[in-house]
């Protein structure tokens, strides 16, 4: 499954995609200029699409081609940072590993942690680390009593 990803990863940013790329897009050119005759549109939309295209191209991810590199040359271990600074993390709030695992995971991923444990929201209510209590959400929705 990981060759078959980095496979189409590797293909995904292949010359091939940037010649049909521009291929495709020299096409709507042409159905645009000559057959409804708005040149200028068709050359405003060429040239944007075009460079859109090529961002989206230049822009794939490469995660899947580092990871079977990796793989190949039998480096097996986490990162580093990422483990150093769960344990950081853990140290400094007073956290097992596991819920520092998941903190250290939500931030590096720019996400938000949703939990419910009231202990590690409390640990880390003043970090920079997103948190969310989705019962306390819940609770705004209540009717007045």
């Amino acid at each position: 499954m990981l060759k078959r990803d980095a496979a189409n990863e590797t293909q995904g940013t292949s010359l091939l995609f940037h010649a049909g790329n521009v291929v495709v897009n020299a096409g709507i050119f042409f159905i645009i200029g000559a057959g409804f005759g708005h040149w200028t549109s068709a050359t405003i939309s060429l040239l944007t699409c075009i460079a859109t295209g090529e961002i989206m191209i230049f822009t794939q991810p490469t995660g899947a081609v580092d990871t079977l590199r990796q793989y190949r040359n039998g480096d097996f271990a986490p990162s580093r940072s990422f483990s150093s600074n769960a344990l950081d993390l853990a140290a400094r709030y007073g956290l097992s590993a596991y819920d520092a695992l998941y903190a250290c995971l939500a931030h590096f991923l720019k996400t938000t942690l949703v939990t419910c444990d009231v202990r590690l929201i409390r640990a880390l209510a003043g970090s920079a680390i997103s948190l969310s209590d989705p019962v306390a959400a819940l609770r705004l929705f209540e009717p007045p009593a």
